[in-house]
Formats: structure tokens, sequence, C-alpha cells
């Protein structure tokens, strides 16, 4: 309800924020509430509280009890918060492991997720040379060309993986990009077979990186690091000692989220 008191923006969607306010009053109430019981906490209208609940059902963030016909908070909020609780988390436990990485291999280093099946990336170390790596916190970019995407597509089921493929395509970026969904799915099985996988100027000519998988403490893969820099730099001695590192400090952050720990 502290959003009651903020000023509200230029642009403010009432609906939209009628519909954040009763999942904020369901919140914090421990018994379900009826559209006349909303109405009377909102002043909003029972005909747009039942149509927002509505939509609200329909993307699973309420329920509704089918003997009072009263209204609870849904399994998708739980799910979100679930999700930003994850991504948090995650951020905070990788952080020294990434600092340690961008110091012992002095090129930018990224942790990313897969999202929607594309790379999101969650968080970003950058190298102190002066050619550094045009990327950003929050941005996505497609997975079947960036070693990020590969690793963690490499670690989808099978019909994960096909719906990506079929959803989103194969499209090219530079000479190097995998366009074909036999070549990529080969590519895919290399990769989980050594843990790690190169991205050769594939997405942008001139860039190349090495990325590694991040697992949960159920062994899932829930994110990749990887190490990027400028292809004039990655020399075969430069590659084997990212490849080296890279897998060690994906391993520490598995680690650290209770991956190898018996169950």
């Amino acid at each position: 309800m502290d959003q009651l008191f903020k000023e509200k923006p230029k642009y403010y969607l009432k609906t939209l924020g009628d519909a954040l306010e009763i999942l904020d009053i369901l919140s914090h109430v421990q018994v379900p509430m009826g559209v006349a019981e909303l109405n009377r906490e909102m002043g909003t209208g029972r005909s747009k509280i039942h149509r927002i609940l509505d939509t609200l059902k329909y993307w699973s963030c309420v329920e509704q009890d089918p003997a009072t016909r009263k209204y609870f908070l849904g399994s998708k909020v739980l799910e979100l918060a679930r999700n930003k609780l994850q991504t948090t988390d995650l951020i905070k436990v990788a952080s020294t492991d990434l600092e340690e990485l961008l110091e012992e291999c002095q090129e930018t280093v990224h942790l990313a997720s897969l999202d929607n099946g594309q790379v999101l990336y969650l968080d970003k170390k950058q190298a102190p040379q002066a050619i550094g790596i045009i990327s950003r916190v929050g941005q996505r970019l497609p997975a079947h060309c960036t070693g990020l995407g590969k690793v963690l597509l490499a670690h989808l089921d099978e019909k994960s993986l096909d719906e990506i493929i079929k959803g989103l395509g194969l499209p090219r970026f530079t000479e190097n990009t995998i366009t074909s969904e036999s070549d990529l799915i080969e590519e895919l099985l290399k990769i989980k077979e050594s843990g790690f996988a190169i991205d050769n100027q594939e997405i942008e000519e001139g860039l190349c990186c090495v990325a590694a998988p991040i697992r949960n403490y159920l062994g899932e893969v829930i994110a990749a690091v990887s190490v990027s820099m400028p292809a004039f730099r990655f020399t075969e001695e430069k590659k084997r000692q990212i490849i080296e590192e890279i897998i060690i400090h994906a391993g520490r952050i598995s680690k650290k989220l209770g991956y190898g720990f018996k169950k």
C-alpha cells in the first residue's frame, strides 16, 4: 500500500494500478475476499473489479474458491516471487567469482540466464582495457550464436530446445553464425560433453567468448558465466587459460548454490 503515498507517474495506467492494488490487498489478508469486499476497500466499482479479477485469474495471479466465489493470491505470484529471489541470490552468490575471473583473465565477465529462449544478462564486470565489450545488464541476445546461450541451450530437454529453434529461428549475424538446426544440435552435444562453449565471432565480428554452466542444488543448469574479449586477444594460450579458469569458477558458484551436496 506504500504506492498510495507516492506521486503517480505521468503515464500512470489506472486499470493496471487497480490490478496491482488488488494483489497488494490480497497479500495482506488472511482470508479470501469477494468483489464487494474489494470494492469497499478500493471504491473502484464492482463491475471493473470483476473484470480485473477475471484477467488476473486468467494469468493465475489470483484463484477463486469454488464454494464461496471469493479470491486469494494465485500460484503465479509465488512463481514470480520465487524467480526474483533466485535471480537475486544468484547475482549475490556469483559476485566474488565474477570479480576474481575479471582479475585473473583481465577480460569482460558476464553472468546470464535463459529467458523465453533468449540470453538475459544478469551481471557484468567490465574489463579495464580500452577496447571493451558493448553489453549491459538487462540486455537480451539470441542464444544460438552466443557462448552463454549455447551453454544454456545445451542443457535443455529436446522438446524445449525444439520449441526455441522453431519459435525464434536461427538468424545469421556473421559468417560464423550457426544457422543449421543439425549443426547447432551437434555443437550443443559437444558443449554438453566438454563443459564449456566458445563463441568464435558468431554474433559480432571481432568478438569471442568462452562460457560455462552454473548448476543449482538439483543439478539443473540455471545460468552461465562467460569471459568475452576482442578476437585479436583470443590466442590459443589465452583460450586455454580462460577455459581452465571459467570451469573452476562456474564450479565454485554451483557449489555455493548447493550443487554436489547429497540430497
